[in-house]
């Protein structure tokens, strides 16, 4: 308190000193939270202390008398705070609360549709840093076979802390069931195979480039043909063959002469194959006993173990 003096004067003189006391009354001390900031969407908890009653404003806009309060503002905004003591003075004080925005994260791909077992590039954007689950890998790309339907996600952080995801489910696509179908890879040599495709829906042949469904090849050395088959999503599957050729038998007949006197017999021998049929005389064996009465001519077809053939003639 103070005293404060006075008196007044005239041209007549002074009248006596008087005197008043005023007294000062000690403003309420504010104890206010801290500036903070938050990411958008995020809430910041404010708190505040002093005097005997309170009064949050945002803009100008009384929104609690309380002194915590949990408040989500969708921009920066400065939270002001009244706080009176008994004798009705009023203190005054704000705190910033800085809204920060979430980043814009995107998964970019070129394509979730995979075929099975094979691997997808996943590539991360709009983030400072980044985490792929389940992998829990930390790069802003991702190579992952596809086997099955899978969703990764992606959370992205920002350079002030802000977090965002962003997802993609993964489907499998059955890969087509690419077949050649043929009799058997083991041939006589020189013998014209033919080969057909199937379980997809075009198709690419290792020999001369070929798109159509059926080849034909001559097999005169190991041959490995292959065979790439690709279904109407562009998954591809391979399948392939080797084929064997097999030894032509050496027939031949064996015989002293070729002409002979008329009614003469003779016996004619095979050899170089395995089994042996002769015509016209529709005998089989290793020989045949031939009266000549006349010019004839005489053929001779061996076959090996293998079922090869191979002709041999005589006139």
């Amino acid at each position: 308190a103070q005293q404060v003096y006075i008196k007044s004067c005239n041209k007549y003189g002074c009248s006596p000193m008087d005197s008043i006391y005023v007294f000062f009354e000690v403003l309420p001390e504010i104890h206010i939270s801290k500036d903070t900031s938050v990411c958008l969407g995020d809430s910041a908890y404010l708190e505040a202390s002093g005097g005997i009653f309170l009064q949050w404003y945002a803009k100008n806009i009384p929104v609690s008398t309380e002194s915590k309060m949990a408040v989500k503002p969708d921009e920066t905004v400065n939270y002001e705070i009244k706080s009176w003591n008994r004798t009705g003075c009023v203190s005054m004080d704000s705190v910033k609360i800085t809204v920060n925005p979430l980043p814009v994260i995107r998964i970019v791909y070129d394509t979730n549709r995979v075929c099975q077992g094979k691997v997808v590039n996943l590539t991360a954007s709009g983030a400072e840093s980044y985490q792929w689950l389940p992998e829990d890998v930390q790069t802003p790309s991702l190579a992952i076979h596809v086997n099955d339907t899978m969703t990764v996600s992606l959370i992205g952080t920002s350079d002030s802390g802000c977090e965002a995801r962003d997802s993609v489910i993964l489907y499998p696509v059955a890969l087509p069931g690419t077949k050649i179908l043929y009799d058997t890879n083991r041939v006589c040599k020189g013998t014209w195979m033919t080969l057909k495709a199937s379980g997809a829906n075009f198709y690419l042949w290792s020999l001369q480039n070929d798109t159509a469904k059926t080849v034909s090849f001559q097999v005169d050395d190991t041959t490995r043909i292959k065979l790439t088959g690709t279904n109407n999503e562009g998954c591809m599957a391979l399948d392939s063959v080797e084929f064997y050729p097999l030894a032509i038998p050496q027939t031949k007949i064996i015989y002293g002469s070729n002409r002979i006197c008329l009614g003469t017999t003779t016996v004619l021998k095979a050899s170089g194959a395995d089994t042996y049929e002769w015509s016209p005389q529709m005998e089989t064996g290793s020989t045949l006993p031939l009266t000549v009465n006349d010019t004839m001519k005489i053929k001779l077809s061996g076959m090996s173990k293998a079922g090869c053939v191979a002709e041999d003639s005589l006139e």
